[in-house]
């Protein structure tokens, strides 16, 4: 397998997917395919107080383990060594419960309206597609190339949203002096 240099590579998806988001039709099918991939959770505050609920019944379950131990003193079953020693594990566990839910409520209470997190994730995949900005982000290459299939004298891009296979060819040997021609 013939080892490709990575500034040929970034080259050549820099030209395909600047020409691409150039059009406007192309920029929507791409821009549409990146939305479809976005997974925005509509309810996270659900799995957050499944989680919460989830640790009071831990809490729960501790402070009955509590309350036995506190009988097996009594009753003389345990020494005070052995007490102080499940004890500390004990109120070390619910304390532990504890922070996490508040830690929860925090995170629940600072989750923004679904219309802001949609809103964030257009951005984030018009940035994505703002070649001339930023170069191709890696994520738009692993989206939209299906195959590179590399020739002695040319490069053929196979991209999953379009029919067409692109096929480059370039000519110099640095990215200073290198062009790129379109072959047919």
């Amino acid at each position: 397998m013939k080892e490709v240099q990575e500034w040929k590579l970034q080259y050549m998806a820099e030209y395909i997917f600047r020409n691409l988001t150039q059009n406007p039709d192309n920029r929507k099918q791409l821009f549409e395919r990146l939305m479809k991939g976005v997974d925005i959770d509509v309810h996270p505050e659900i799995k957050i107080q499944e989680r919460i609920n989830k640790l009071k019944q831990l809490i729960e379950k501790e402070t009955e383990k509590f309350d036995r131990l506190i009988d097996t003193y009594l009753d003389k079953t345990i020494d005070i060594n052995l007490y102080d020693m499940f004890q500390k594990k004990l109120s070390s566990r619910i304390e532990k419960y504890k922070i996490e839910i508040i830690e929860l409520e925090k995170k629940c209470e600072s989750i923004e309206p679904l219309e802001v997190r949609i809103e964030n994730a257009k951005k984030s995949i018009r940035r994505l597609l703002d070649i001339n900005y930023n170069g191709v982000d890696d994520k738009i290459i692993e989206e939209f190339v299906e195959r590179i299939i590399v020739h002695k004298d040319y490069f053929e891009w196979k991209l999953n949203f379009m029919n067409d296979t692109i096929k480059l060819e370039i000519s110099g040997k640095s990215k200073k002096e290198g062009f790129l021609i379109e072959r047919e």
